[in-house]
């Protein structure tokens, strides 16, 4: 494969695109991932306050549990409900507003809801499973996973009136 052919039309970035590729191939890899470095940049800059929020949450999840009944400065019945209904209502919220082409003119577009949808409940479902297999004393629960997607529905059917406070801010 000649790669500075002058009669192709294929950009430096497409090349180097079919290169990997042939070399994942010819070593066994089906899949490859490829992210430049200004690629990744922007996604930081576009959605960093839901990826440092993911990050909050996952931090707060791996808490060994015999750590977090140590801590326990009110006895709420079922307090860790509210708490995965708090942190996936403001990760919607977060996302559909990173999402949202419509977000300054205070509407909101099916696509954001579709992708806070996805991510959401996907990351949700996620640290339920890595909860039951890697995590310390933690175990994945089903009520876990309704307190979020009630977060999710809930900061889907409020986003309007949120973003109408905050300005346009989230």
């Amino acid at each position: 494969m000649k790669l500075e052919s002058p009669d192709s039309k294929i950009s430096a970035f497409h090349k180097m695109i079919i290169l990997n590729t042939l070399l994942a191939q010819r070593n066994g890899i089906s899949l490859i991932l490829y992210f430049s470095f200004s690629k990744m940049r922007t996604i930081w800059r576009n959605h960093w306050k839901s990826i440092v929020w993911a990050i909050i949450i996952l931090t707060l999840c791996s808490i060994p549990g015999n750590q977090i009944n140590k801590v326990k400065i009110i006895d709420i019945p079922h307090l860790d409900k509210f708490v995965h209904f708090f942190f996936y209502f403001v990760f919607t919220l977060l996302l559909i507003s990173e999402n949202n082409k419509g977000r300054h003119h205070r509407k909101v577009t099916v696509d954001a809801i579709l992708i806070a949808a996805t991510i959401s409940l996907s990351y949700g479902a996620l640290i339920e499973v890595l909860q039951k297999i890697i995590m310390v004393n933690r175990g994945a629960d089903i009520w876990d996973m309704v307190a979020n997607t009630f977060g999710f529905i809930a900061a889907a059917i409020s986003y309007r009136q949120v973003n109408r406070v905050t300005e346009g801010y989230i």
